[in-house]
């Protein structure tokens, strides 16, 4: 990505995660979000500082702090209490959503849209190694940062773990998956709220990188618990 599609991509994921919270208060976001921008750290001082749409009130915290200290911490105060000490806490400033709406408005007008009856998904479609999702054979969605669907950890992206689910065969493809089953966690077992987020936030990341090449809105969907495409645009057999 260039400069303005960093910029872009970083404010849209501000402004996610400002959705999902109490409007008019501080949020924490997480690095990790941002680490398909190389240069998040400088974007967020420049929207702070330049163009005022947003405050940070807190730096993450990581400085000498080993994967071991992390692990102790929070085994001492909590999980929940770390991310958070790991975090940026940022307010949104009033003008916020003007200049997101501005940017959303801009990339909508150059986008040339998909016609809906050109999109017919197949297992095919999604290439797991380069995390690319093939909306048709010239249009494709970078859901993996750098074309590898793996992190330098040899974890793979949430985003594209969730696709690997939903292409995995004839079955899932159609049917969707639920997300007990995504999680690996037995039926019986009840999830946590911060587990349906990852799932729901995945979601999300997900529809906004196809709706910024041209594709569709709400490509993927989430009902009663289960993750599935929108069969609209499936390949009819």
């Amino acid at each position: 990505m260039n400069t303005e599609q960093q910029i872009n991509e970083v404010i849209r994921i501000i402004h996610d995660e400002w959705k999902l919270n109490v409007e008019n208060k501080p949020f924490f976001l997480n690095p990790d979000k941002l680490q398909h921008c190389p240069d998040y750290e400088a974007i967020l001082i420049k929207l702070q500082k330049q163009c005022g749409i947003i405050a940070i009130k807190q730096k993450p915290n990581k400085h000498n702090m080993s994967d071991a200290d992390i692990y102790l911490a929070e085994d001492e105060v909590g999980k929940s209490n770390i991310n958070k000490y790991l975090s940026y806490s940022i307010l949104v400033q009033p003008d916020f959503q003007d200049y997101y709406n501005n940017i959303s408005q801009l990339q909508s007008n150059t986008l040339i849209k998909l016609k809906h009856e050109d999109i017919k998904l197949t297992t095919e479609s999604y290439v797991k190694a380069q995390g690319l999702l093939f909306l048709t054979p010239n249009d494709k969605v970078k859901i993996a940062k750098n074309g590898k669907s793996m992190k330098s950890t040899n974890k793979k992206y949430f985003e594209c773990y969730l696709l690997d689910c939903l292409f995995k065969g004839e079955t899932q493809l159609k049917n969707g998956v639920v997300i007990h089953s995504i999680l690996k966690k037995h039926s019986s077992i009840k999830l946590e709220k911060n587990e349906f987020k990852k799932v729901r936030n995945a979601r999300t990341s997900i529809n906004n990188k196809v709706k910024e090449v041209g594709g569709p809105n709400g490509l993927v969907k989430i009902h009663h618990s289960r993750v599935y495409i929108n069969p609209l645009y499936l390949l009819k057999n």
